[in-house]
């Protein structure tokens, strides 16, 4: 079974290459169904290479691939953490999706999946090296017309990002505590 389970995966990331936009799509929607609804493949689907070809979607601007992008990544990002941290461009592609999301689904994927990565400690002072990734965060508090859920996760990555001692500084310079200090004072703010 795990051998018709490792050349499922195979045959889906080799379809991520292709120059068609809808089977990259399709192979990308696929994806995420599995690495939601089976554990198991979330590591054939890291070990396949597939994570750099996922992320190169979150700078497409077709809403249907950047969702499916993110959504992915999140998924994977519970039990194949150090494949995601060590994909080259990865942090990069999320920092994008981050700031230009295509929706407001692909900014709460990003968020969250940046918190799913901070449980690990050691890769919190590699995430909070990256100011586009606080900026975007930052971001998300920032503006009223986020949405709640995106707010929540962004939060829950803030306070990841703060949890090592080092990051404080950059978090307080891209204005992280006016941000926070809006929700708490702002009627009318969802989060």
């Amino acid at each position: 079974m795990d051998a018709v389970k490792r050349r499922a995966v195979k045959n889906l990331v080799a379809k991520l290459t292709s120059v068609s936009e809808q089977t990259r799509t399709e192979a990308l929607c696929e994806l995420r169904l599995l690495s939601k609804n089976d554990a198991e493949s979330r590591p054939l689907i890291a070990e396949a290479d597939a994570v750099p070809l996922i992320a190169e979607s979150l700078y497409s601007p077709a809403v249907i691939l950047q969702e499916n992008a993110t959504a992915t990544l999140l998924n994977l990002s519970i039990s194949s953490k150090e494949h995601l941290m060590s994909s080259h461009g990865v942090l990069d592609a999320i920092s994008h999706a981050l700031r230009h999301p295509a929706s407001p689904f692909v900014a709460q994927c990003a968020a969250a999946t940046i918190f799913s990565l901070l449980s690990l400690e050691s890769f919190r002072p590699i995430i909070g090296h990256k100011r586009d990734i606080i900026f975007g965060l930052v971001e998300i508090v920032r503006n009223q017309g986020s949405a709640a859920r995106s707010i929540k996760d962004a939060l829950r990555a803030l306070f990841g990002v703060a949890l090592y001692p080092l990051n404080r500084a950059q978090m307080v310079e891209l204005g992280a505590v006016q941000a926070l200090f809006s929700l708490v004072v702002k009627d009318g703010r969802v989060g």
